[in-house]
């Protein structure tokens, strides 16, 4: 049995109609959760806008201080910031919040989440990693090295062995500006 508290996923009850109409309430949730910026926050969600979505097109970092929070972000965010003109978008964000919910309640791993995510999110999004800092930092998942090579040597066949402490720093900076585009 699991004792965590349940995600909240704030939009999970809404029609399509009054989803597609939530933007200007997503700009005001993510400008409050400041997600851009890595602070002291212990997890980090990298992913990718598909189109012109409303944070940009490009790929970003964003920050949170729990899991549950980038849980909760990932069912409740990421799929409006590109979806203005979805017509499915109330069965996407139903389908995203059941895996969302099935990997915080440990029925699938991390990586089945991504896949089923992204198998839901398919135009809209594309979740590439999440994990906390240190996995970030210094872990020998294929993700977090390809960052690691592209902020050394400008390339994704650099050095991605795990950051030293003096590196840590101008890393995160990396992420916070240079990285997304």
């Amino acid at each position: 049995m699991s004792t965590k508290e349940p995600l909240a996923f704030k939009y999970s009850n809404l029609s399509e109609e009054q989803i597609v109409n939530l933007f200007h309430d997503v700009e005001d949730s993510l400008i409050s959760i400041d997600p851009f910026a890595p602070k002291d926050r212990d997890f980090a969600l990298a992913f990718r806008n598909s189109d012109d979505g409303f944070v940009g097109s490009g790929r970003f970092v964003f920050w949170f201080e729990t899991e549950k929070q980038l849980l909760e972000a990932i069912g409740s965010y990421l799929l409006i910031t590109n979806l203005y003109d979805s017509t499915n978008c109330k069965a996407a964000f139903d389908e995203i919040a059941v895996f969302a919910e099935q990997y915080w309640k440990g029925k699938i791993d991390r990586c089945e989440a991504i896949d089923a995510i992204n198998n839901s999110a398919i135009g809209n999004f594309e979740l590439q990693w999440w994990g906390n800092r240190d996995a970030l930092l210094f872990s020998d998942e294929e993700f977090p090295k390809e960052i690691r090579s592209g902020w050394r040597d400008g390339e994704d066949d650099g050095d991605a062995s795990p950051l030293k402490p003096d590196e840590v720093e101008d890393f995160l900076a990396y992420l916070e500006c240079d990285y997304m585009c």
